[in-house]
């Protein structure tokens, strides 16, 4: 999504928690405290998949579609609420293995897997979204990029442990053309400087959708500046969880993002953006929004556009979000490293806190510090944006500054309690040889 001009070089790391304290508006998790990283079910052994597609989307719009694949997730090895992986998937033409590193939030059984290493499908790196419907099935929902960012690569299965994988249900019908209410985007740079960007609109028209994997374009204004790319996304079957990967080159000044989103009714889609940045130089920009799906599907004109506008109540409008600066950290604590050959190691760090120094609406920014726990006087910090839904109880967030062997990651957060979240944290390194993943509590100062 193209935005601002921006500068400041930066390496793609992150970490950001966030924490609801005295305030009304945020959803809480519930249970509401994680007592022991004991707490996380056992997921050691060998999860298989039926067939199911793959999409791939490029940058300029061709997509390819491939059928009859199978998956088999191996959990080598566990560790309380972290594990190690390896996914040996492949149809007639193609096959492969990966490792990954996971971690469990108890807190509804999510599931997060970030995978390492070189893929045999374009260096093909993803993310995983999953959650356990019982002691023998999860849910699977893939996102990547290729080595070269150059095609989005999106699935959804059911994994089993035992016995024969189930359907998943009917996904919930993405098709059409879905329009938001003017919003504003807020710009964080790698040296901390912010600036917001207002009155922007966005337009997401979906084209094409096979069971619970979609392929569209989503457009945006703002004032004189506007663009669009091209999306690969996939969805859990019922609807409470969509990512959305936008593909293809940065434009000038552009963004590329990971987008969270979720269908709080047929026609409504929560809409959860943090991009960043990637031509010589990096920021981050977050925003968040409500698209309402109209009648005239994929409306083109703008006549039609400003018509579908007005039609969009403010009910259906996002619920604001409390106030939230302030500083939160955890104790000492643990999180595991896994490597490109499968192996992997424990690191253990002395502290880790967070302060939120701005808030506009319902995107932050702030600073995340933490210390290695060996003796030295390694300390870490970095700038951080983030996007807060306050339906779902639920922190998305990347970092626009440089932090510890050039990770890239991604941080879900989940509120449990008025003074406590959860960090699922899974992070890839520059050289994609390394993955760190943990689930981490952190209390409010």
């Amino acid at each position: 999504m193209n935005r601002l001009p921006s500068y400041f070089p930066a390496i793609l790391v992150g970490l950001l928690a966030l924490v609801l304290s005295g305030c009304t508006g945020l959803k809480l998790l519930e249970p509401a405290a994680m007592t022991t990283q004991n707490d996380c079910p056992d997921l050691t052994g060998t999860w298989s998949s039926d067939a199911y597609e793959v999409l791939a989307v490029a940058g300029d719009g061709t997509h390819q579609e491939s059928g009859d694949v199978t998956m088999t997730l191996e959990v080598t090895e566990q560790q309380g609420c972290h594990f190690s992986a390896i996914n040996r998937w492949g149809n007639a033409e193609l096959a492969g293995v990966d490792y990954g590193g996971g971690v469990i939030n108890p807190d509804g059984n999510w599931i997060t897997i970030q995978e390492v290493g070189e893929s045999p499908v374009e260096g093909a790196l993803g993310r995983v979204l999953g959650r356990l419907l019982d002691d023998h099935q999860m849910t699977w929902e893939y996102a990547a990029y290729s080595h070269e960012r150059e095609r989005a690569i999106v699935f959804s299965t059911i994994l089993a442990r035992e016995g024969s994988p189930l359907r998943g249900e009917d996904c919930p019908d993405m098709l059409g053309t879905w329009h938001s209410t003017p919003f504003a985007v807020l710009n964080v740079y790698g040296d901390g400087r912010i600036n917001q960007q207002p009155n922007t609109t966005n337009t997401l028209e979906v084209v094409h959708q096979t069971n619970c994997h979609f392929r569209g374009i989503n457009s945006w204004q703002s004032g004189e500046l506007g663009g669009s790319e091209h999306v690969a996304g996939v969805l859990h079957s019922d609807g409470l969880q969509i990512t959305i990967l936008e593909v293809g080159e940065h434009p000038e000044e552009g963004t590329r993002a990971f987008v969270r989103g979720r269908l709080s009714n047929p026609d409504r889609l929560e809409w959860d953006y943090v991009g960043l940045s990637g031509i010589d130089a990096w920021k981050g920009q977050a925003f968040t929004t409500a698209l309402t799906r109209t009648n005239e599907a994929r409306a083109s004109t703008t006549e039609a556009r400003t018509t579908a506008l007005t039609n969009i109540t403010e009910e259906q409008s996002r619920a604001s979000c409390p106030e939230m600066t302030g500083t939160w950290s955890s104790a000492a604590w643990e999180g595991l490293e896994v490597f490109a050959d499968g192996t992997h190691d424990v690191v253990n760090r002395s502290f880790k806190r967070f302060t939120i120094d701005e808030q506009m609406g319902c995107t932050v920014k702030g600073t995340n510090v933490y210390a290695a726990r060996d003796g030295s006087d390694k300390v870490w910090m970095e700038t951080v944006i983030g996007v807060i839904n306050a339906e779902q109880g639920l922190i998305t967030s990347r970092s626009v500054a440089p932090g510890p062997d050039g990770l890239t990651s991604l941080i879900t957060h989940r509120m449990v309690a008025e003074n406590e979240i959860h960090a699922e944290y899974t992070g890839v390194s520059g050289d994609s040889r390394t993955v760190f993943v943990y689930l981490l509590a952190l209390m409010k100062e």
